[in-house]
């Protein structure tokens, strides 16, 4: 096993950590309902190398937004 075995392996599980982001623009998170906009959410890149997203809202705010939300 050479080190251009190793190095790709590296660089994704480097890639895969989340970090804080203030989302300028509407995002869709993995682990919550609606659109984030405007707020801090965590972000990281998939195995598609494209941004995934998760709320910073813990469950039992996630709760309280459905249990008060209106639908039109």
């Amino acid at each position: 096993m050479d080190s251009s075995d190793i190095a790709p392996k590296i660089a994704t599980k480097a890639s895969q950590r989340w970090q804080s982001y203030y989302a300028w623009l509407p995002v869709w998170t993995c682990d919550d309902t609606g659109i984030f906009w405007l707020e801090t959410v965590w972000r990281a890149r998939d195995e598609h190398n494209k941004w995934q997203y998760k709320s910073r809202r813990t469950e039992d705010e996630k709760n309280e937004d459905l249990i008060t939300r209106v639908y039109f």
